[in-house]
């Protein structure tokens, strides 16, 4: 059994900016409504007796909003899913096992997934089984189950999604360098920064995961292109991170093309 190491910074989420995936609501940005319902709720802890009329005369906030704190057990939106990736283990510094599993979906959402801009909810697109198996381990694996869509249909590649905590998995992922919504057209994608500050088996699983969805191999040629109608910088970034495997690749026009016998893996196995 492989054994969880401390993983340095690496890929992780913070507070602050999974809170700024979320919208304003009652005038107040996702921030300000995560501070003062901190507030009240440490205010109730050293007055449990009082209800809402009485805490929003003592910390001069409208009742009509905190009422629900007070009385209803309620919370905003983004607060709740800070304390739901809090006990999920989703947030701040990461051991290598998780930053691993992260960098896995990270990789399927860059090679052949999305990340819905409405919902956040992340999809992977898959036809290979070691990127299927390796997309479910992962999620399996940080508490968010697996459902398949369309996966006895032959016309259409099997799409993969959370079972749980699907919208909060899509913003972490973001908050990790994950693109939102189309990626294809975006002048501004680039390669995750945290990913080359990772240890070498997180940038390992990315480059992995995101070489088995995305080459396709020609019987006779020592290397192979992987299309990349995107960004020259994003191209070149990806190069970059693919030789820090030991990964032998070229970023050239709408292409990053590898060398197979520097791969970590046979190209029979895709």
């Amino acid at each position: 059994m492989r054994m969880s190491t401390p993983g340095g910074r690496g890929i992780f989420c913070n507070e602050s900016p999974l809170i700024d995936t979320y919208s304003p609501t009652g005038g107040l940005s996702a921030a300000q409504s995560v501070q003062q319902y901190r507030r009240v709720l440490e205010y109730c802890a050293e007055h449990p007796q009082q209800k809402s009329m009485a805490v929003s005369s003592a910390l001069d906030l409208p009742r009509s909003r905190i009422r629900t704190w007070v009385d209803e057990n309620g919370a905003p939106d983004a607060a709740r899913a800070v304390d739901e990736a809090h006990t999920l283990g989703w947030l701040g510094e990461l051991d290598t096992a998780r930053q691993t599993h992260f960098s896995t979906l990270v990789a399927g959402i860059f090679s052949g997934g999305s990340i819905s801009s409405d919902l956040y909810v992340p999809s992977w697109t898959v036809d290979r089984p070691s990127v299927t198996d390796a997309i479910e381990t992962a999620l399996r694996e940080l508490g968010s189950s697996v459902r398949c869509r369309h996966e006895n249909v032959d016309s259409r590649s099997t799409e993969i999604l959370p079972e749980r905590h699907a919208s909060l998995l899509g913003r972490v992922l973001v908050c990790m360098g994950a693109p939102l919504g189309q990626k294809a057209i975006d002048d501004d994608l680039r390669v995750p920064p945290r990913l080359f500050d990772a240890s070498e088996e997180v940038r390992l699983a990315f480059c992995e995961v995101y070489l088995r969805n995305r080459l396709s191999p020609i019987d006779g040629r020592a290397s192979g292109p992987i299309m990349e109608d995107r960004p020259a910088v994003y191209r070149e970034q990806l190069a970059n991170l693919f030789q820090s495997v030991g990964i032998d690749a070229r970023s050239a026009e709408r292409t990053v093309t590898v060398r197979f016998d520097s791969l970590p893996f046979s190209i029979e196995e895709l």
